[in-house]
C-alpha cells in the first residue's frame, strides 16, 4: 500500500516498551500508521499499555472508510504464544477534554505470532483531538524482548481492507519514510523554555527529528509556518516529546517552524533542512 507523507507525532511511551519508529499520515490523507516496538519489561496478559499518542489539527474524514489493524509478535524461544491481541483508541477533544473510545478490535493471533481484522469506521476524527494507541494480550504474557510489528491503516474498499499484508518485521529498526542512504537517525531537538536548541538543524530525507521539553515552561508548540505540521501543546511535562519523520519525498526542501505562545516575545524559531540541497532558511530561523 502506497504511504503518503506523514506530520506531526507525539510519542507517549511507558516504562515497559522501547518505541523504535513511527509514521503517520494526517490532515484530509488517510491514515496509515506503523510501529515497530521491543518491550523492554514483560506485559501481564489483560494490561493494557499505550505505545502511541498523535495530535490532529484537523478533521478526519475517515467516516464510512475501513479502520485495519494487523502486525506480528516475535516472542524469545520457548514463550508462550498469546490468543489474541486488543488494539484499541481513545480520543480525546482538547476543548471539552472529553475522552472518548474511538474504536476497540480484538484480533486473534496465529501460531506464527501474526494477526489482522478489520472494521468499518462510523464516525470522522474530530478536529484538535489528541488519539492514543493501546495494545492489550490475552491467553498469555508478552515476555521481556517481545518485539511487535504493529500497522493501522485506513482505507476506503472492504476489499482493501480484507487484504492481509505484512507489516514487516518487528526487528526495531522504525518504519517507513524511506532514506537518503543508510539507516534513519534520530535528530533531537531541546525544546528550552524561550528557544529551540539548536535552532537550526540539517538531516538526511528518511530521517526524524524529536523536540523534547527541557525547560519548565510548558506552553511551548512546535508549529510549521505552511500549517506541514503542528504538535499542539504537547510538552506538558519534562521529558515529553513531539516528533516527525522526513520521508524521501521532501528531499531539498526546508521547513521552517516557531513557538505560537513566544515567537512573538522570544522569537522562538527554528528550521529544518531536509538534504545537502535544502536551501537556507530566513532571518531569524537560523
Amino acid at each position: 500500500m502506497h504511504r503518503k507523507s506523514r506530520s506531526f507525532l507525539l510519542l507517549a511511551v511507558l516504562t515497559t516498551v522501547t518505541l523504535s519508529g513511527c509514521l503517520l499520515l494526517t490532515a484530509e490523507q488517510f491514515q496509515s500508521l506503523t510501529l515497530l516496538l521491543k518491550l523492554t519489561e514483560a506485559v501481564p496478559a489483560g494490561q493494557s499499555v499505550e505505545v502511541h499518542r498523535a495530535f490532529y489539527p484537523g478533521e478526519v474524514k475517515v467516516r464510512r472508510n475501513y479502520i485495519k489493524v494487523f502486525g506480528r509478535l516475535e516472542l524469545p524461544a520457548g514463550a508462550e504464544m498469546p490468543t489474541s491481541v486488543t488494539a484499541r483508541v481513545e480520543s480525546e477533544d482538547l476543548a471539552t477534554e472529553q475522552i472518548y473510545n474511538r474504536f476497540t478490535i480484538r484480533i486473534p493471533v496465529q501460531p506464527d505470532g501474526s494477526f489482522f481484522k478489520f472494521r468499518r469506521f462510523a464516525k470522522n476524527l474530530r478536529p484538535r483531538t489528541l488519539q492514543t494507541f493501546f495494545i492489550e494480550v490475552a491467553g498469555a504474557d508478552i515476555p521481556t524482548d517481545t518485539k511487535v510489528a504493529l500497522c493501522v491503516d485506513v482505507v476506503k474498499k472492504r476489499a482493501e481492507a480484507a487484504q492481509q499484508e505484512d507489516c514487516g518485521p518487528g526487528d526495531g529498526n522504525g518504519g517507513g519514510g524511506g532514506g537518503g542512504g543508510g539507516d534513519p537517525d534520530m535528530v533531537i531537538v531541546d525544546v528550552l523554555d524561550n528557544s529551540f536548541d539548536p535552532k537550526s538543524v540539517t538531516i538526511q530525507p528518511g530521517d526524524t527529528v524529536r523536540w523534547v521539553l527541557r525547560g519548565q515552561d510548558s506552553s511551548h508548540t512546535a508549529t510549521e509556518m505552511n500549517g506541514t505540521w503542528d504538535s499542539g501543546f504537547v510538552f506538558n511535562a519534562a521529558g515529553a516529546f513531539f516528533e516527525r519523520t522526513f520521508p524521501i519525498s521532501e528531499d531539498g526542501q526546508t521547513f521552517q517552524y516557531y513557538c505560537v505562545t513566544h515567537q512573538g516575545c522570544c522569537e522562538m524559531q527554528g528550521s529544518v533542512r531536509v538534504g545537502a540541497n535544502a536551501p537556507d532558511p530566513g532571518d531569524g530561523y537560523t
